[in-house]
């Protein structure tokens, strides 16, 4: 069975486990990954987006600067969800 594209979420404050980019980038050689929703940090992200890897940023307070200085492809936002069109303002801003 095949299964579609998959983003991995490392989200260690809710999980208690930190998925260390050597893991990440092994299993970024799968053909379903799409990328990784990161909330350990810019510099985390800015390694993976320099790598050519997917990263959107967990952490909504973080989520500009991860997209506009460390090379972040967007975010995975709570916020999004219950103001989208504030978020989307933050953001592009």
């Amino acid at each position: 069975m095949n299964y579609g594209p998959a983003i991995i979420y490392n989200v260690p404050g809710r999980t208690a486990q930190d998925l260390q980019p050597e893991i990440v980038l092994e299993l970024a050689k799968h053909p379903n990954f799409a990328g990784v929703k990161e909330c350990a940090g810019h510099e985390r992200i800015k390694g993976y987006a320099d790598k050519g890897l997917l990263c959107w940023s967990g952490n909504d307070d973080e989520a500009h600067d991860s997209v506009h200085k460390y090379g972040g492809h967007g975010v995975i936002s709570v916020t999004s969800n219950v103001i989208p069109a504030v978020m989307k303002r933050l953001m592009d801003k």
